[in-house]
């Protein structure tokens, strides 16, 4: 027994000093893992440290460039004048350019005619801003016309610039021309001789040359090469009947679109022919404006 006794005791040992070397493995391990502690500077030190970085790179200042504010432009003279009898000089001082001013001219003498002084804004040339810093001064002493009254176009006084001897002095009606004379326009091959047939049978004719304008690829630089040569037959200009036509025909104009169309049609039925005039299209918001101005020389 006493053998026995002895040999349990040393288990016991065993197991003891077991558990006491796994403690202190456990404490190595903390002490070896453990981080650390972080040590925060007193308040007072970011106080007392001088700013290095701000000395070392202090703020740059930089001179504005003296520019021109858009708001005050050198846009020329004011004075009274008749946008119908005014010469190129006059236009120039009153801040065109002199490409302007000469657009300007060559859209009276394709046989427009400045009306009232709502019309000036129809010119490509004559930008909003411009239109309403010059229309207190508009004063058009000329006969107005009636929408119906066709004008009967002056050919220019002068050759236009840089043309061959084949295209010289040549003036082509584009109201009543085919694509092969349509080519002959300076700036005009087949596409936009194509173009101009497709615009114009869709308009019902030209009533001025800067109409050519609206055709998709006839920007200002191209217009100005061809308008020296345009010349415009008004007799040619087909009306429409806003009393009897269908709604196809008024929607294929330009000027009317599928929308207006539908609305003309629509009323026409409901209210009879007392709606199909300009001025009753443009109460009830069917056409704008600027539509009116055109399509006075386009219904009847």
């Amino acid at each position: 027994m006493c053998a026995r006794g002895k040999k349990g005791w040393k288990k016991e040992s065993r197991d003891a000093l077991g558990i006491v070397a796994l403690a202190l493995l456990i404490i190595l391990i903390r002490i070896l893992f453990t981080p650390a502690p972080i040590t925060l500077p007193a308040p007072q030190s970011f106080v007392s440290e001088p700013p290095t970085r701000e000395r070392a790179y202090p703020a740059r200042t930089y001179p504005t460039p003296d520019r021109p504010t858009p708001s005050a432009p050198n846009r020329g003279e004011l004075f009274s004048f008749d946008p119908n009898t005014l010469d190129s000089a006059g236009f120039r001082k009153l801040g065109f350019s002199a490409s302007q001013a000469q657009s300007i001219i060559k859209y009276r003498v394709s046989g427009a005619l400045f009306r009232k002084p709502e019309d000036f804004s129809r010119s490509y040339v004559v930008s909003e801003q411009m239109y309403q810093r010059l229309a207190p001064y508009i004063q058009i002493k000329t006969i107005q016309l009636q929408p119906q009254t066709p004008v009967v176009p002056q050919p220019l006084t002068e050759p236009p610039p840089r043309l061959s001897n084949s295209s010289q002095s040549v003036f082509i009606e584009i109201n009543g021309a085919d694509t092969s004379v349509l080519r002959r326009l300076r700036g005009v091959g087949p596409y936009y001789a194509q173009r101009i047939v497709q615009y114009r049978d869709r308009l019902g004719g030209f009533v001025a040359a800067e109409q050519l304008m609206e055709i998709d690829g006839i920007d200002a630089t191209r217009f100005e090469m061809m308008a020296p040569q345009i010349e415009i037959d008004f007799a040619l200009v087909r009306k429409i009947d806003l009393k009897t036509a269908d709604q196809n025909t008024l929607g294929q104009h330009p000027y009317i679109g599928p929308y207006a169309a539908r609305w003309i049609v629509h009323y026409r039925e409901q209210l009879g022919d007392t709606v199909c005039t300009l001025p009753s299209l443009l109460r009830r918001n069917i056409i704008k404006t600027t539509q009116v101005q055109w399509l006075e020389y386009y219904v009847e």
